[in-house]
């Protein structure tokens, strides 16, 4: 199996696995990378023409949206990863589910926009949502191709489709909110032009063409898979929005759209990092799935390596909140800094929980996923009510809730990985210990910095060389030397294997 062939190997070695898992991860991160480093800076841009309550607008849109792109494949992406049988006849039954659902979901988001805006509290957000609906179908055409790219580790070919529509996005929407005024409109059209770009992009990527072998027997097996993928989902979704519409509904426009940025910004290493990693990391386990020594061994290593990678970032974040908010985005969004001191501990979570959903995507236990999204939904609903409905707490209450809510989700996950992998928490328990150490030695070089005279660039610069220093120091005064070389050999394969690609 290699980035030029969509064609699978009649069988894979662990060696060439990991090979291909290696060169995977490089290419991912430079997609995912090149296109995120692309949106952020766009944000940034934004920032400066954009109010806050602009954002809020768009925030409120997407709420609807991004519910609704949940039931675009209805789980079948995944599916089609980890479905073992005949690909032509997968794939094509795919195909002609998937659009058919993402014409109709499109179709009744542009009807109910206006209903769906009261109901959120902003009735100006339905024009907003009604462009937004266009994304829902080219989104879906864009499924059935990535999908099979990734079940065959082909990650190199989708660097191209993915950063190109960032581009597009960048470009549009900072040139129609510059020139035109447009407002929130800038960013809905710039989506629009995304998700076509990357369905055009995805179809030239994929050498697999459409067979029409449609089976009805192929469409029951990926529903039952799907279904606890959807179910999972929507459980996700309302985890990861509601906090958006208490927050909406409680304090404002312009208190969610500061919450919202700085939840992005707080995210950025979980999104950036941890996100692209598990895409390699899913198709991988799959593979090893039925090898439980194996798969112990690539799950501890993958959660190691993914938190010894994270943490500084986060730990930056969380200590240089204030500066970084000073310096970068100005005094409008001097609210950001608050919430952008706990929500980093909430995307430390998010890195943990995402290894976890991958494995158990990967072993056939989807309804893990569900399990774990329902207790976390239930808690997280208490909770945003208490901190931001009866405690007024807004953006602040909203981060200190769903932060909240996502350890206690962590702690369940993990249970339910020690029964499929019987792997030894005994052993686990101390790399964490040495990394959070090293952590909190970071983060309290990082505070001195932010408390310092100095002005907010000046802060930030000297903070981030900082944590970095002390991060590391901290690494191997606790003993974390081993937990670096293997991180450093993971890398020099990594450069090996794409030397010899």
């Amino acid at each position: 199996m290699t980035d030029g062939n969509d064609s699978p190997p009649a069988e894979t070695s662990p060696v060439s696995l990991q090979e291909q898992a290696v060169r995977g991860v490089f290419w991912v991160a430079l997609a995912t990378g090149t296109t995120r480093a692309l949106t952020f800076v766009t944000y940034l841009l934004l920032a400066r023409i954009l109010a806050p309550r602009e954002f809020g607008v768009f925030a409120v849109a997407t709420i609807v949206v991004n519910a609704l792109l949940i039931f675009n494949d209805l789980g079948l992406g995944p599916a089609i990863v980890q479905n073992p049988g005949d690909r032509d006849t997968v794939a094509s039954t795919a195909l002609v589910v998937i659009p058919v659902l993402g014409a109709g979901i499109a179709g009744l988001s542009a009807v109910s926009a206006s209903a769906t805006a009261r109901l959120l509290g902003d009735p100006g957000a339905a024009g907003v949502l009604r462009v937004l609906s266009l994304s829902i179908f080219f989104s879906s055409l864009a499924v059935v191709p990535n999908m099979l790219l990734e079940k065959d580790l082909a990650f190199r070919r989708q660097v191209l489709p993915q950063v190109l529509p960032a581009a597009l996005f960048a470009v549009t929407a900072v040139l129609l909110a510059a020139r035109t005024g447009a407002g929130a409109y800038s960013l809905a059209v710039a989506e629009v032009v995304d998700s076509v770009a990357l369905a055009i992009g995805s179809w030239m990527a994929c050498t697999w063409r459409p067979r029409w072998n449609f089976s009805w027997a192929t469409a029951r097996q990926l529903f039952r898979y799907g279904k606890h993928v959807l179910g999972g989902g929507v459980v996700l979704y309302l985890a990861t929005n509601m906090d958006n519409a208490f927050v909406s509904r409680s304090a404002g426009q312009r208190a969610l759209g500061i919450y919202v940025l700085a939840y992005l910004i707080a995210n950025l290493p979980a999104t950036e990092i941890a996100d692209l990693a598990g895409r390699v990391l899913f198709p991988a386990f799959v593979m090893l799935d039925g090898r439980p020594e194996e798969l112990r061994r690539a799950y501890g290593r993958s959660l190691t390596a993914l938190t010894l990678v994270t943490l500084p970032l986060f730990v930056m974040l969380a200590s240089l909140a204030r500066p970084l908010v000073a310096a970068i985005f100005g005094h409008n969004w001097s609210g950001m800094v608050a919430p952008l001191r706990i929500l980093p501990v909430f995307g430390a979570f998010r890195v943990l929980s995402g290894v976890s959903g991958n494995l158990f995507l990967a072993v056939n236990r989807p309804r893990y996923i569900l399990l774990t999204g329902l207790v976390g939904l239930s808690l997280q609903a208490g909770l945003l009510w208490l901190f931001v409905v009866a405690r007024h707490g807004g953006a602040l209450g909203a981060s200190v809730a769903v932060t909240a809510a996502a350890g206690l989700v962590v702690w369940l996950m993990a249970t339910l990985v020690g029964r499929i992998v019987r792997i030894t928490w005994a052993r686990v328990l101390p790399r964490v210990g040495r990394l959070l150490g090293a952590g909190c030695l970071g983060a309290a070089a990082g505070l001195a910095v932010a408390r310092s005279p100095l002005p907010p660039v000046a802060q930030l610069a000297l903070g981030v060389l900082s944590v970095v220093l002390v991060y590391g120091a901290g690494l191997f005064l606790f003993g974390g030397r081993a937990d670096v070389v293997e991180v450093v050999e993971l890398l020099r394969r990594r450069g090996a294997t794409l030397r010899s690609s």
